[in-house]
Formats: structure tokens, sequence, C-alpha cells
């Protein structure tokens, strides 16, 4: 026996994973954090933008939760030569390359709408790409791989908040978009081509799909994923409420003018902290184990929003935020990925996965069209409603950080360390 680890578990091969999450964060940001903002602010009243896109958000997001459990259940059963994640990924890439470019081109709310709802198409065919980590990754790999595409997913993010601002406010919307496209495509082809996936005679496929399975799967992880699920559900409910209105928070309240640009400023210097807390969390955590990594994290996130609410709303908070921010959300998101990916059973990955993957869409479903309502009745320019708004994102954070204690610690003991970077 050698100690060597094979082509297929190196970890210069493994990391080719990440690609495609780098090229789709960075075409999804261009998208739904800019193009389909700035093309709103053009459609409708100023005193009505946070009601539409979070009407806009929980229509998408709707669409995405009836189609994930379709299909991850087809994807674990895809006996094609081409793999099971391959054909949903590129079919993915190509699709939101139409979508983004026709977004530039919308001329009525209704047409921006259902372009919204179709890219969360996409990106549910997309989501299988997800499944490759589980597929491929051996077990004490999966905390350095996680982070890793992480990481890919923050530097995709970062290269939109870095570019698309100024070609924004250069009235370049077309150039940014076929960027975002070429970008996105390139990406996923590279991992469609060099990633070699599993083939069907040797893969554990689901059985034969019904409905009823698809959408009403008898999960086999336990109460840890139960909990697991409820935890992240009020954590992202917190998330998604600052996340969604933060663009048109900047115009209201710091920087009417160049609230492109602020806000481009703000994600850069969260994504930049999110890099290496993402590393050092997955890292840390396969060593000394995944629970208090994660507690950790989610007290950062308490503390950005707290410096929202209580501190003076001028650019020094915002930068100070996002800092708090990228260091808590970047390890908060390895570690949950790493937990959920140690949890899940053999053979049904993208099926669970997707199921979890509700505890992040039910949020984006439910908290714009409630909150966005809210903020504008109660004044956004005013600063009245994004204090609600504030406040209650606080005590989603709080309700999400007491049912961590109920999950089960996945890493016992110190994995083995030899060739742990081979």
């Amino acid at each position: 026996m050698t100690n060597k680890t094979t082509p297929s578990e190196n970890w210069r091969y493994l990391s080719q994973l990440s690609i495609n999450y780098l090229g789709w964060a960075a075409c999804w940001t261009v998208a739904t954090s800019y193009l389909v903002p700035n093309t709103l602010l053009r459609m409708v009243d100023d005193s009505v933008k946070n009601t539409r896109l979070g009407l806009m958000s929980g229509a998408g997001n709707l669409f995405l939760i009836i189609l994930i459990p379709l299909v991850g259940a087809l994807s674990d059963r895809m006996g094609s030569q081409w793999g099971r994640r391959r054909p949903f990924y590129l079919a993915a890439a190509f699709a939101m390359s139409v979508l983004v470019l026709l977004v530039v081109r919308s001329q009525f709310y209704l047409m921006l709408l259902a372009l919204l709802v179709l890219m969360h198409g996409a990106l549910a065919l997309w989501f299988p790409n997800r499944a490759l980590v589980r597929d491929i990754v051996p077990l004490e790999r999966r905390g350095r791989i996680s982070g890793l595409t992480t990481i890919a997913n923050t530097l995709g993010i970062m290269c939109a908040h870095l570019v698309a601002p100024r070609l924004i406010e250069a009235g370049k919307m077309m150039f940014l978009a076929l960027l975002a496209v070429a970008v996105n495509v390139s990406s996923n082809l590279w991992v469609a081509i060099r990633i070699r996936e599993e083939s069907p005679a040797n893969a554990a496929l689901s059985k034969k799909l019904s409905l009823k399975e698809a959408y009403f799967p008898r999960l086999e992880g336990g109460a840890g994923l139960a909990w697991l699920a409820a935890s992240n559900l009020l954590t992202q409910m917190g998330m998604v409420a600052m996340v969604c209105f933060l663009l048109y928070f900047i115009k209201d309240q710091i920087d009417p003018l160049h609230f492109n640009a602020t806000f481009g400023k703000l994600v850069l210097i969260a994504m930049a902290t999110a890099v290496p807390s993402s590393l050092a969390a997955g890292m840390i955590a396969d060593r000394f184990g995944r629970k208090r990594v994660l507690l950790v994290a989610c007290l950062l996130q308490v503390a950005c929003i707290l410096n929202f609410l209580i501190s003076p709303r001028v650019h020094a908070t915002l930068y100070v935020s996002g800092f708090l921010y990228g260091l808590g959300n970047g390890a908060y998101l390895s570690l949950y990925w790493t937990i959920l990916s140690d949890l899940i059973p053999e053979g049904e990955a993208s099926k669970h996965i997707g199921l979890m993957q509700y505890t992040f869409l039910i949020a984006w479903t439910t908290i714009p069209p409630t909150l966005g309502p809210i903020v504008d009745r109660f004044g956004a320019s005013s600063g009245m409603g994004y204090n609600i708004l504030f406040i209650t994102i606080t005590i989603f954070l709080l309700a999400g950080i007491s049912l961590i204690r109920k999950i089960p610690e996945t890493l016992s003991k110190t994995p083995p360390t030899t060739n742990a970077l081979s």
C-alpha cells in the first residue's frame, strides 16, 4: 500500500470543482444586484421600489422552490454518459446567458418580472452542480473543498461588484451583460471538460422517479438535518432581509447620487474579508470540529446588523458592517455546506441538498415581499422603515443561533492528516 492519493483525489484536481462557482456567481451578481434593480428604477416610482423588488424576488424564488426538487431528483437518476450533473449545469449557463441579455433590453415591469423568474429557473438547473462535491470529494477533504468553492463564489461576487458599478455609471449595461455571460459560459465549460464524473454503470442511481418522491421524499439524515434546516432558515431570513434591500438603503440613506459605486465598495470589503474567513473556517473545522466555528460566524453577523442599527448612517458605518458581514458570512457558508455534506446519506445527494436548499429559498420567497412594503410604508427616506427592517433581522439571527446547540457535531475527532494537501 502506498500513501499517495489517486489522481481523482488530488487537491489540485479537486480544486477545479470551484471554477464554475466563480463564473456563475459573477453572472448572477451582475444580473440580480445591478442590472435588474437599476432597470427597475427607470420603470416604477421611487416610493414603491422596495415593494416591487420584493415581489419580484418572491416570485422568482417561488418558481425555484417548485423546480429544485424535480431537477435534483432527475439529476440523481440521470444515466447519461455525460454524467449526472454536467447536462444540468451546462444548460443552466446557456439559458442564463440569453436571459441576462434580455434584461438590458426590457421595457416594462411585467417583462422584467418574467425574466427574473426565468433566471431562477436557470438557477434550479445549475444547482445539481453542488452535488459534485458530495459525489467526488472524500470526507476528509470536504471542508477544504467547501471552503475553496465558497472562496471561488466570493471572488466571482467581488469581480462583479468591482466591474459593474463602473460600467453602469458609464452607461455600458449591455457590455456588462456580455462580459458576465462570457465568464459564466466559459467557466462552466471548463468544469464540464476537466472534471470526470463517475460512469452510469458505477454510479449509485436513485430508483424510478415519481412526483411524490420528488416533492415529498423521505430524508434519511435524521434529526440533525432538521435542526440544521431550522437554524439556517432563521439565519437566512435575517440575511435575505438585509441583502435584498441594501442597494436601495444606500440610495435612500447614505449616497443617493453614487449608490451603485458605494454599494460595490461595501460588498468588495465584505467579500475580501470572506475569502480568508471561509478558508480558515474550513481548515479549522476539519481539524477541531464544526459547531464552534459556526457559532462564532453567526455572532459576527449579528454584530454587523447591530452596527447598521445603532451607528450613524455614513459611509464608515457601511464599511465596518461590510467587514463584519464578510468575516461572519464567509465562515458561516463554508461550515453550513460542510455540515450538510457530512449529514446527508449516500446515493441521492442532489435530492437531499436540493431539499435543504429550501431553507434559503423559503427565506427569499417570503421575506422580500413581506418586508418590502413595510419599508416603503413606514418611510424609506426617513429611515424608520429601515429601522424596523434591522430590528427584524436581529431577531431572526438570534433565533437561529439558539438552535445551533441542537445540531450534531459531525467531526468528533481529528481526521487523518496524511497527504492532506497532496
